[in-house]
């Protein structure tokens, strides 16, 4: 059951503004990145990131 979770969890970080931003996203669609960042609910405790939605953050916690 654990490894699940673990299995689960690699897949969210697909997700991650971090993943995103080392794949291009900033550079090539900057609209995009703020679309996922403006008026964030969240942010991560690893990085200190803010987004809107906590799947796209590796450690989310509300603000």
């Amino acid at each position: 059951m654990g490894a699940g979770k673990k299995e689960h969890k690699s897949k969210e970080s697909d997700n991650s503004l971090c993943k995103m931003i080392k794949n291009g996203l900033l550079q090539n669609s900057p609209q995009a990145y703020k679309d996922l960042i403006a008026n964030g609910s969240y942010y991560c405790r690893k990085c200190g990131r803010v987004a809107v939605s906590e799947k796209n953050l590796c450690k989310a916690e509300s603000l």
